[in-house]
């Protein structure tokens, strides 16, 4: 498996209140947040920027300053920053402090962020085609890295396959730099009690993300409950909900292996409901160079993304034993009770797709079938390393990170050097 010497620390998450410079950020911007990008000594009524103009970009990373979503995109900020030779320069608005994830789409329009994580389930109705197309997913690849870089390229090719995917998007006055990808791998539950069993599942309120997880649960037996991501540790911590489900990266950057001990192995899929995603206004204003600066380095975010995706879950499994988790398989009636949901996912898919689907069944085996592709190619760059589970990878790679930059190259390579 290929891997990267050098691995980038991993320091502790601040759960309950905001860094004091992301409270100072906000502080700041405070009366130029409706502003939309606005060049550094401009009006917001300024159409288009001017070589050479300072553009600010106001961007809301969703959790605090050290979960690895929000230092995926300080990190694309200073690569935009970089690119756009000093034109682009970011302030970011960590988790809740200004816009709550359910509003990013209203708020990239209304001109209050300019670039955010648009998790398009938080508000299905306004997304019928991603409440659809996130369903997909379910029995993939569970190969320590080689499932999620293969359900993410695969999630990616399959979005620009289908047009009707950004222009769901763009009719809304959004400018998907990239429309979906999966970025987690298979989501899976911890709890403050062990649940292996249908008996055990039954009645726990559980934090979940979005319908399909709704759905999921429901069938286990247990209440949905949300919350947003800066309101989980606590409500986790308060007994607000039983368990949580999600990947690891958001078990350890959020603080919650500090609270449920039990983790159960339930691959339910990864989240695929979300964009990278500007406006189409404010990408209207910038330069053909600086637009250039976001739209050719898509490939970087998504190398930036899951290297620390990876250092988070391999933390997650090499530090088990210290943070005395507990690993458990599902017992045999919530496997099945599993598989008999997601089946039913499937074939609902099918028989209940958009209207703009015209054809269901081949844009569902489409996906299933570019996700074999995307194994191959993963496993033919040398990131399968056969390893058996999660915690012996864990274990081999050490103090090491895995080098993505092959598989950022293949991305350029199959998906983003072919988009007009």
């Amino acid at each position: 498996m290929r891997v990267d010497s050098k691995s980038r620390p991993s320091s502790s998450f601040a759960r309950k209140l905001l860094s004091t410079t992301a409270i100072l950020t906000v502080s700041a911007l405070t009366l130029t947040a409706c502003g939309g990008g606005m060049s550094t000594g401009e009006s917001a009524s300024a159409d288009t920027a001017n070589s050479g103009d300072n553009v600010i970009v106001k961007a809301n990373p969703p959790y605090g300053p050290d979960h690895m979503m929000s230092t995926a995109m300080t990190q694309f900020g200073d690569v935009v920053t970089e690119s756009s030779d000093g034109e682009l320069t970011f302030e970011h608005y960590f988790a809740d402090a200004l816009v709550k994830q359910p509003e990013v789409a209203t708020s990239l329009t209304g001109g209050v962020i300019d670039l955010g994580y648009l998790g398009m389930a938080y508000t299905p109705a306004s997304f019928p085609i991603d409440a659809w197309a996130s369903q997909l997913g379910y029995g993939g690849d569970e190969r320590p890295v080689v499932g999620l870089l293969a359900n993410a390229a695969a999630a990616i090719e399959w979005s620009y396959s289908h047009p009707e995917v950004s222009e769901e998007l763009e009719g809304q006055g959004i400018y998907p730099l990239i429309p979906r990808f999966q970025n987690h791998d298979n989501y899976q539950l911890l709890c403050k009690d062990p649940v292996t069993s249908l008996a055990d599942a039954r009645g726990k309120r559980v934090r979940v993300g979005g319908e399909l997880y709704s759905e999921a649960v429901t069938a286990l037996g247990m209440t949905p409950v949300t919350l947003s991501g800066a309101e989980i540790y606590e409500g986790f911590e308060r007994g607000v909900v039983d368990c949580f489900v999600g990947a690891e990266p958001d078990m350890t950057g959020l603080g919650l292996w500090e609270i449920g001990k039990n983790f159960t192995k339930v691959d339910f899929p990864g989240w695929s409901s979300i964009s990278l995603a500007s406006s189409n206004d404010f990408m209207d204003s910038l330069t053909p160079e600086q637009k250039a600066a976001f739209d050719d380095n898509r490939a970087e975010f998504l190398k930036i993304y899951y290297t620390g995706y990876f250092d988070e879950q391999k933390r997650f499994h090499q530090e088990q034993d210290a943070m005395s988790l507990n690993y458990h398989a599902p017992g045999e009636d919530l496997q099945q009770a599993l598989d008999t949901h997601f089946d039913g996912v499937r074939q609902d898919m099918i028989d209940n797709p958009p209207a703009v689907v015209s054809d269901s069944e081949a844009a569902v085996t489409e996906y299933e079938q570019l996700r074999e592709k995307w194994v191959g190619i993963v496993e033919d760059l040398g990131y399968d390393g056969g390893h058996a589970n999660h915690q012996e990878w864990a274990t081999e790679l050490g103090d090491g990170s895995v080098d993505l930059q092959p598989w950022a190259d293949k991305l350029d390579e199959e998906i983003f050097t072919n988009l007009s």
